[in-house]
Formats: C-alpha cells, sequence, structure tokens
C-alpha cells in the first residue's frame, strides 16, 4: 500500500541525494547501509523519505558524497542542531570506500 504523499517524500532533496550517492557507489540497500551503520531496510526509509538519518549516520553520508550532493544532508544536519564544522574531520575528497562498520540504533 503506497501512502498517498509518497511521491512528494520520495522527491524530496534529502531522499534523492542519499539514493544518488548510493546509485555513484554501485551499491545495493545492504551494502551501502553497511557503510553507514544502517541496514537495507534503513535505507529504503531513507530513500522513500519516510524517515530521516539521525546526525551520526548524515556525517557518514556527507564523508561519502560528492560535493555537489552534500547541501540537503547538511541542511537536514543543521536542523538537528549540528554543523559542519561540528563535525571535525575536513571533508576533503578522498578517493577510497570507507570500510563497512557494523549496523547499530546510530
Amino acid at each position: 500500500m503506497m501512502l498517498s504523499d509518497y511521491h512528494e517524500r520520495a522527491g524530496g532533496a534529502l531522499p534523492r541525494a542519499i539514493r544518488k550517492i548510493r546509485f555513484g557507489l554501485s551499491l545495493t540497500g545492504a551494502e551501502f547501509g553497511r557503510l553507514i551503520g544502517a541496514n537495507g531496510a534503513e535505507i529504503s526509509t531513507y530513500e522513500s523519505g519516510r524517515k530521516k538519518p539521525r546526525a551520526a549516520r548524515l556525517i557518514r553520508l556527507i564523508r561519502l558524497a560528492p560535493e555537489e550532493l552534500r547541501a540537503p544532508l547538511v541542511t537536514e544536519l543543521n536542523r538537528q542542531g549540528l554543523s559542519l564544522s561540528d563535525i571535525g574531520t575536513p571533508l576533503g575528497h578522498d578517493t577510497s570506500i570507507p570500510q563497512p562498520i557494523e549496523a547499530s540504533n546510530v
């Protein structure tokens, strides 16, 4: 059953950015989830707009995202009371893919 506002939520900037990051890395939802400490079902909720990632996962997403996809992630991070200066590590482009982390309730 599709919720009546699905297309509006899924078409938002944050879900689109998350989906584009994952597609850009050519990963399944489960593989992508392991990179940010989530599972495939959680990635699906983020990409559909049903749920927004919390700060720790947003920071991991920001670090994975190419610069052109960071704006909606940073906007959501700001809504949660943090800024880029709060995350501590420069966001320079690192061509290596981060190692997967265990899924947790981050």
